[in-house]
């Protein structure tokens, strides 16, 4: 499992040599309720970017990577986030943290800074094609609100890294604006039809 989240991190060009993380798992409801920070113990995991930099994940069964949904119910497609997702997902927020600083989730908007997390923590298993056109007709999976997913977010990340060449540094750097962004996935949609009419 932890293989796996090895191998999800080095998806981010944050990732340095020497970076250590201290995952702590919560199998008592309590436990993450007080250090999952968000005084709820209906989180998959939490990651504290401001004063500890830990990694705090609900109860689980390591053996078979897979996280243990709150109240015994089945977590939202969890084909693409087992258990090493999730950590792989927290480390990211840490290693932007590290290198943007400890208020980062006050300075970045939510899409950014879910977006990349999502990206990392999928590492790679993310096909956009698929989630654009799934962006194209407004369907609810892309939609956070609606579905409690980061696809959208996901979605957004992967334009500017994998369609535009852009590096972590270079969108934390200069994050888009909603507006930006928006026009930047309407152009991406023009582009892909003027060229498949060529």
């Amino acid at each position: 499992m932890l293989d796996d989240v090895s191998r999800r991190l080095a998806t981010s060009d944050l990732l340095e040599k020497d970076s250590r993380f201290k995952i702590f798992f919560c199998n008592s409801s309590w436990r993450l309720w007080l250090y999952g920070q968000h005084f709820s113990d209906q989180v998959g995991a939490d990651a504290d970017t401001s004063i500890t930099r830990n990694i705090y994940v609900r109860e689980s069964d390591i053996a078979s990577n897979r996280m243990i949904a709150p109240g015994g119910g089945s977590l939202a497609d969890p084909v693409h986030r087992p258990l090493s997702y999730f950590i792989a997902h927290e480390a990211a927020h840490i290693l932007v943290a590290r290198q943007f600083g400890r208020l980062v989730s006050f300075q970045y908007p939510q899409w950014l800074m879910e977006g990349y997390a999502d990206y990392v923590g999928k590492g790679g298993d993310f096909d956009f094609d698929e989630n654009y056109h799934l962006f194209r007709i407004n369907s609810p999976l892309m939609d956070f609100q609606q579905s409690g997913l980061y696809r959208g977010f996901h979605l957004r990340i992967s334009l500017l890294l994998d369609k535009q060449g852009q590096t972590a540094r270079q969108i934390f750097n200069h994050p888009a604006s909603e507006k930006q962004i928006g026009e930047l996935l309407e152009n991406f949609a023009k582009l892909s039809n003027s060229a498949s009419d060529k």
